[in-house]
């Protein structure tokens, strides 16, 4: 063929994308790429929506807040529309299950896992039940109590004797030996069929001519 010069292996120009690289020959590098500036992720939840924006060549969301694995906390966390669900955890079962306790299912509930629907354990009462559900009836119910003799007759009321001061559970109170002597004593409270009793006191009674302080 005829010689003379021709261009070869030229690029035309095309259209800008983010890349880092002046596509449409205009001689300014990623300028006027679609979509820059435009509203990008969500406002759903947690969520915070950012901005479309070339940086370096990367298209890039700028300023958004995304989504976490979601917890029991009052908050859209995966910012699904929907607040405190597939709480890992919950729906397990939980709680005590020997009567009368029950046993629940643990879910979320106004931002706090809760076993819902359980019985739980109360304090141990005198009262034939196992209020704390650890499989005894009536324990422990005198645990913190002077180490002495004493009736108790007055529910609901503190006492003092001999330098001891303490209130009794409810259903008995006591009343102090004062001047009494041997062989008067007073007898010990005692939980038994589900109710205070008091076992083995020796009271006052009608003076008799035996030798002992009847009265």
């Amino acid at each position: 063929g005829a010689a003379g010069w021709t261009c070869q292996n030229a690029k035309a120009p095309s259209n800008e994308v983010c890349n880092n690289i002046d596509d449409n020959c205009n001689g300014a590098v990623d300028d006027g790429v679609p979509g820059v500036g435009q509203m990008c992720g969500s406002d759903t939840g947690a969520c915070v929506a950012g901005t479309n924006q070339c940086v370096n060549g990367v298209l890039d969301c700028v300023g958004d807040v995304g989504p976490v694995a979601e917890t029991c906390n009052g908050v859209d966390d995966d910012c699904d529309g929907a607040v405190d669900d597939n709480i890992p955890g919950t729906g397990v079962p939980c709680g005590n299950n020997t009567p009368p306790c029950q046993a629940g299912v643990t879910a979320c509930v106004g931002g706090s896992v809760i076993c819902q629907g359980a019985v739980l354990p109360q304090a141990e009462s005198c009262d034939n039940v196992d209020n704390d559900c650890d499989g005894q009836i009536d324990e422990g119910l005198l645990a913190d109590a002077p180490a002495q003799n004493g009736c108790w007759n007055l529910p609901g009321n503190c006492c003092s004797h001999d330098g001891f001061n303490w209130c009794p559970p409810a259903g008995g109170t006591c009343s102090g030996i004062g001047g009494l002597s041997s062989p008067c004593a007073l007898g010990s409270l005692v939980c038994s069929a589900g109710a205070w009793s008091c076992q083995n006191a020796n009271p006052p009674s009608a003076e008799v001519c035996d030798g002992i302080d009847n009265n």
